[in-house]
């Protein structure tokens, strides 16, 4: 099938313009031109829908280097091939250097249609990859944004602990600029008030995680106004494809409010336990001092009285809800913090344990708590602190919150644990940041690896006949003139079969992208479809059949339908040809047509080799192949460009296979006659 291809000549010579044109027709292109002698002709032409430019290089009135600075000057990506009688090698230089796509000469024109083919192609790559370069350019940006945005301190650094980027949180906590930091060791910026002990312990981690290792640790660090904070730090290695580690991931969080609150709880339970041994043991020591004894108790009672209104001021305007379990683990208390995180009233709260089935507890990966993964178990059995450890509830509206929660032990008078205090805080939202980070490097990667997948199948697909075709040219050119007519055509005809591969290939290819641009056009019109399978099958006939048998049938009387007749010469082209291609050598291959009064169903079998049932999920995807198809080729491109088809006319496409039995796909598409 000829491709269409719209021309601009600069040409004074009607025959070389009509020797250039028959020269494009041989190479399968259908030429739609327009010739010019003079640059106000010229310009008047220019226009983005050329596919290209063949110029002449001198003319009576004009010449090829005006012709490309006018181009250039227009900003217009076409193709510019000169083509003349003839042409030093340094003009020919100039020529490309200043932007030509190729130059030939008059007496060779034999390579013009590939020169035009391989002129259209650069084109196209060029513009693929400017595409891809706006796509990693805007999701760069995305990232970007969510780094700047989280409230923990993060940097970047390299194996050897270089800054190479720090979000504004950092940056704002220390009055910093990036620039004042980029390419400086990570221990010797202000953020670490130049202490020798922590620029060493810095220096330790980031040398631990160099190592593959995750390390993670409390650290203070300096504000602008000489503001200390410390800070749960954590230093991550981050591998490339081939598992080197190309970066350090460091982050901060502020924990200086849950110290303090901490070493204050335990400092007034240390203080209220002192106190009252002190008073045990005076008792003890004179009946003769009970009333001074007794007064000064009455003091001491006062002052806990007033230590434990602090304390539950303290709890109840905590900016962190604060839950108090008994050891037999009922809630006590509930601040009104609690209230908003855990989304109850506080006698909602009290009235509950601790593992009461209504919390809905889970992992966050949403397995459900076993008994020893509850906080308050770990807590009571180890009798220590807990911090950060992390899981699930549901609200009683149905809304799931994620929760980091640490617990402290409250020890009785005979040092055993008689509850525990937890401080709670919601992080769903810091969850769904990670998520969404995660879930972007993610994409990026499979981008890569699609990208990687293209590269790969197009580069082995094209081997092979190019292979061919140099293989029966230089036969061609060593013993042309000895070998038989027959002998010669068999190898001209292995060179066309190898070019029409590719050209297939490259057709593909483009229909492909313009699938995943949005912009393959969808054109319906009148259509008989008994006719149009007929028709369909003559042409395969002629080119692939035959060693193989195919077999059409319809049932019930068809109207005529509004479809778009070249997306569906794509769908079942792509099917039969598949289906010949994985059936064996005089197999049957079965096409049937059903018309109903809303759908038409079509139907393609096989008794070929099948298709694995690990693959059939993702065969509609690009560049997916079955595992089995051996040495058969091929580029996983078909069946894409198959759904596409079958979307634009909002049908459906579904199969069944059976290793070694063979092959069904059914395409529904709906109708109104």
């Amino acid at each position: 099938m000829s491709i269409p291809l719209h021309v601009l000549v600069l040409e004074d010579s009607l025959d070389d313009t009509e020797l250039m044109l028959e020269e494009l027709i041989q190479a399968e292109f259908d030429p739609i031109w327009q010739r010019v002698e003079t640059e106000s002709e010229y310009l008047a032409q220019l226009s983005p829908d050329l596919d290209i430019i063949l110029s002449d290089y001198t003319m009576p009135q004009f010449n090829a280097s005006r012709a490309l600075e006018l181009l250039q000057e227009q900003g217009l990506d076409i193709p510019f091939i000169v083509v003349t009688g003839t042409i030093t090698e340094a003009t020919a230089l100039e020529l490309t250097q200043s932007g030509a796509s190729d130059y030939l000469i008059k007496d060779r024109m034999a390579r013009l249609g590939r020169a035009v083919a391989q002129a259209i192609e650069e084109k196209q790559l060029r513009q693929e990859k400017q595409k891809a370069e706006l796509a990693q350019r805007t999701s760069e940006t995305r990232l970007q944004a969510i780094f700047n945005q989280t409230f923990q301190f993060i940097w970047l650094l390299t194996p050897q602990g270089k800054i190479q980027e720090a979000n504004q949180t950092a940056l704002d906590f220390s009055g910093l600029q990036l620039d004042e930091v980029v390419g400086y060791n990570f221990w010797e910026t202000r953020w670490w008030g130049f202490v020798s002990t922590i620029q060493a312990q810095l220096q330790k981690v980031i040398f631990q995680a160099a190592e593959g290792d995750l390390v993670r640790c409390e650290i203070d660090i300096w504000g602008a106004e000489s503001q200390v904070v410390t800070i749960d730090f954590s230093l991550k290695p981050f591998t490339d494809q081939e598992g080197k580690i190309v970066l350090l991931v460091a982050e901060g969080r502020d924990i200086t409010k849950r110290q303090q609150v901490e070493k204050q709880l335990q400092l007034l339970n240390a203080e209220l336990a002192q106190r009252v041994e002190e008073r045990t043991a005076d008792l003890a020591q004179s009946n003769q001092q009970l009333r001074l004894e007794i007064a000064e108790r009455q003091q001491i009672e006062a002052t806990l009285r007033q230590e434990r209104d602090l304390m539950n001021w303290l709890l109840e305007n905590s900016p962190a809800g604060m839950v108090m379990v008994n050891h037999q683990g009922n809630i006590t208390f509930a601040n009104k913090r609690s209230e908003e995180i855990l989304g109850l009233t506080r006698a909602e709260i009290i009235s509950r344990t601790y593992n009461e089935p209504t919390w809905h507890s889970t992992t966050l990966e949403g397995f459900p708590l076993r008994v020893e993964q509850y906080p308050f178990r770990r807590v009571m059995k180890a009798a220590e602190p807990i911090y950060d450890m992390r899981h699930a509830i549901q609200w009683s509206n149905g809304e799931q919150v994620l929760l980091s929660i640490s617990g402290a032990p409250i020890f009785d008078a005979d040092d055993q644990v008689d509850g525990v205090l937890f401080t709670l805080d919601n992080i769903t939202e810091r969850q769904q940041l990670e998520a969404g980070l995660r879930k972007a490097l993610e994409e990026e990667k499979e981008l890569n690896q699609l990208k990687s997948n293209f590269i790969s199948i197009v580069s082995h697909e094209f081997r092979t006949p190019m292979t061919s075709i140099k293989m029966s040219a230089d036969l061609l050119k060593r013993y042309g003139h000895r070998a038989s007519e027959e002998k010669r055509n068999q190898h001209l005809l292995r060179i066309e079969k190898s070019i029409d591969y590719m050209t297939k290939l490259i057709e593909d290819v483009i229909i492909i992208n313009r699938t995943e641009a949005g912009v393959l056009q969808f054109s319906p019109e009148s259509l008989d479809l008994v006719q149009f399978c007929q028709e369909l099958i003559a042409d395969l006939q002629t080119s692939e059949l035959k060693q193989h048998k195919l077999v059409f049938s319809s049932q019930h009387d068809c109207c005529l339908v509004q479809m778009d007749e070249n997306l569906l010469r794509l769908i079942f082209v792509n099917l039969l040809s598949n289906a010949i291609k994985y059936s064996p050598l005089g197999g049957k291959v079965t096409f049937s047509l059903n018309c109903t009064p809303d759908a038409v169903i079509f139907q393609v079998q096989d008794l070929g080799i099948g298709i694995p049932p690990e693959d059939q999920q993702r065969l509609f995807e690009s560049f997916q192949r079955a595992s089995n198809v051996g040495n058969i080729p091929g580029t996983g491109i078909g069946l894409a460009i198959v759904k596409k088809a079958v979307d634009l006319h909002s049908g459906q496409i579904t199969l069944k296979s059976e290793v070694g039995l063979g092959t069904t796909f059914t395409v529904t598409i709906p109708i109104s006659c």
